[in-house]
């Protein structure tokens, strides 16, 4: 079956200020459509909950909220001084409420440290407002020179 994001995004309907994140693969459409804004001076990530999300107690699937979690990266590597994140090392996730079908799940992740090998983020995870998940995440890390380097004919 062949989603696209026309079909993906219908009855969205994001918070004013959100607009689609670039989507990579056709199973970002499934999991998402994801939005981002930037407000204060940070960048923040949503989706809608959609039936297709839903688990057999028909709330949000844990794992929507975890790959939700996992996506989280690609709105960090948007900001230029913040190196390519290359891979998931460790994704932890505590759940601490269900999520209902049409809620805005929305979430802003925090970078809490970098070295030159990994980047350490956290990232509290709500349902319109409410708490829902909490998160910790680290990341393999490759900074753009480098890989602007490895991509040259």
């Amino acid at each position: 079956m062949r989603i696209l994001l026309e079909e993906a995004a219908a009855g969205d309907n994001p918070p004013v200020g959100f607009s689609l994140l670039p989507q990579q693969v056709e199973a970002d459409y499934m999991a998402g459509p994801y939005y981002v804004s930037r407000r204060d001076g940070r960048l923040h990530m949503g989706f809608r909950v959609k039936p297709r999300h839903r688990n057999p107690s028909n709330v949000c699937h844990g794992g929507m909220i975890a790959s939700f979690a996992d996506m989280l990266t690609a709105i960090t590597a948007d900001d230029p001084e913040v190196p390519d994140l290359v891979a998931t090392i460790s994704l932890t996730i505590d759940y601490i409420g269900p999520t209902p079908i049409g809620a805005w799940v929305e979430s802003t992740p925090e970078i809490l440290h970098t070295t030159g090998r990994m980047l350490f983020m956290k990232a509290l995870i709500t349902a319109d407002g409410a708490p829902v998940a909490r998160c910790n995440a680290i990341f393999r890390i490759r900074h753009r020179k480098d890989r602007d380097a490895h991509q040259q004919p």
